[in-house]
């Protein structure tokens, strides 16, 4: 299945307005009179964005040596996607198996084999993996991306203070 094109466009009041070189872009790929479904994607508030990841990852240089061997302190985004993790911003998937053992062993065959950060847990004869939510602008839309950013904030800041003490 081929990617669907996007467009950047404004809203006039009256009509969407290719910006840039998309009206070009547009007139290569459409007939005159055909008809197309329009998905509304907002653009991010860009510098709030920078400076979410500009946060996380001074959290994560500021991280204590204590901290140093948690599996999320590797990277800024191993940091971000615990974190989203550990406040509910997850999909999660749960295998019931035989016995405790077994769980285990699929629990350490699914840490392995998973591409992106996630976290595993085993629990009597049931093995779970939990993987953070895309915070993409598709994925999220603004206002769950603004909940999930303080989450994570939140989330970061309470770590860091309960180390310190």
């Amino acid at each position: 299945m081929a990617d669907t094109p996007s467009y950047a466009c404004r809203w006039t009041g009256d009509a969407l307005e290719p910006a840039g070189g998309h009206l070009k872009r547009l007139r290569d790929s459409l007939e005159p009179g055909e008809r197309v479904v329009v998905e509304v994607t907002r653009e991010r508030y860009w510098a709030g964005h920078r400076r979410y990841f500009a946060e996380i990852r001074d959290a994560w240089l500021n991280l204590p040596e204590t901290l140093n061997d948690a599996p999320y302190a590797v990277t800024p985004e191993t940091l971000r996607k615990h974190a989203l993790i550990a406040t509910g911003w997850r999909d999660v998937q749960t295998l019931a198996l035989e016995s405790h053992e077994e769980a285990k062993r699929v629990s350490q065959i699914m840490q392995e084999m998973h591409r992106e950060y996630c976290v595993v847990r085993v629990s009597r004869a049931s093995a779970m993996i939990a993987t953070a939510q895309s915070q993409s602008a598709t994925a999220m839309g603004r206002v769950k991306f603004q909940q999930s950013k303080e989450d994570v904030l939140g989330w970061i800041s309470q770590l860091l203070s309960e180390v310190q003490r």
